[in-house]
């Protein structure tokens, strides 16, 4: 039985671009319609089941479109129902170094609604600077950090490379576009290049029934996106607060350290001049003895 590698991502995220690149590189061809929105609604209206030798691609569309929330719903549904085995992948964008509000919202309302004790997913960071892929393989702390809100997190983490050329043109194909695995970066320090196709086929398959699938949540996104925004807000500032209050332990700390600094070289150079003085005092004895002997001897010299 073929594994459904099946694509999940909002209108301006790039996934259909990023599926005709799979699709290329498993020996295909560009399928998914891509590029920009005249509307500002998803280019992708209905699920896409796509075959390629002996491969199966699903593209979907992005539930963030308020004008199609509902009918997205409905076909992401549909397409998780046809049930077998399958990679999940949810391609996303980084905004101030975390996942896009409206991608979170997506991926919760996506990943709560399939119900299996051994889920897992990928993520696919998509359009990224060099630069913003090393900060955050630069230490757990700002790994984490930029997932946060996900109620569930991904077994496998990608960035795509930026690529200038792509943006908002129709259909446009990246055919090697640049992919990065996250976590091997983070353990090893190093972010070699690959090919997508290459990473996910690596990546775990999961079975999915059609009773494990319900209803995709369709309530307020906006709602829902903005009271994570808030939440983000808030959980920043007390971030902020910590990191202030840290701040400041340090700086006491260090006002401390140089006091005492300052005080210790006080005493260093106070035990200085005590032992010169200490030294000197033996030497002027010694001179005084030696010019009384002197004059001893030659007062009867005088006297004579």
């Amino acid at each position: 039985m073929s594994v459904k590698t099946m694509f999940f991502g909002n209108p301006g995220t790039g996934k259909s671009t990023l599926i005709n690149s799979y699709l290329v590189q498993a020996g295909g061809k560009v399928t998914c319609k891509s590029g920009f929105s005249d509307n500002g609604s998803g280019v992708t209206c209905k699920y896409e089941l796509v075959k390629c030798k002996d491969e199966e691609v699903l593209d979907t569309p992005g539930i963030a479109d308020i004008k199609m929330k509902d009918e997205a719903c409905a076909e992401i549904k549909k397409a998780l129902q046809l049930g077998g085995s399958y990679r999940l992948v949810f391609v996303c964008l980084l905004v101030s170094g975390r996942v896009r509000m409206d991608d979170v919202v997506t991926i919760n309302r996506v990943t709560e609604a399939i119900d299996i004790s051994n889920f897992t997913f990928s993520l696919v960071i998509n359009k990224m600077f060099k630069k913003s892929m090393k900060r955050i393989i630069a230490n757990t702390n700002s790994f984490k950090f930029f997932m946060d809100e996900l109620n569930k997190k991904p077994k496998d983490i990608f960035f795509i490379e930026m690529d200038n050329e792509a943006a908002d043109e129709d259909n446009f194909l990246m055919k090697d576009p640049p992919c990065y695995d996250a976590c091997t970066g983070l353990k090893n320090g190093v972010l070699k290049k690959n090919k997508l196709r290459e990473l996910l086929v690596q990546t775990k398959a999961i079975t999915i029934l059609k009773e494990n699938v319900s209803d995709i949540k369709t309530g307020d996104y906006r709602e829902e996106v903005e009271a994570l925004k808030t939440l983000m807000t808030t959980m920043t500032n007390k971030h902020g607060e910590q990191i202030d209050k840290m701040r400041e332990s340090f700086n006491q700390q260090f006002r401390q350290a140089q006091q005492e600094a300052r005080e210790q070289a006080q005493r260093a150079r106070e035990q200085a001049r005590e032992q010169a003085r200490e030294q000197a005092e033996p030497k002027e004895e010694h001179h005084h003895h030696h010019h009384t002997q002197y004059r001893s001897r030659s007062q009867p010299c005088n006297i004579s």
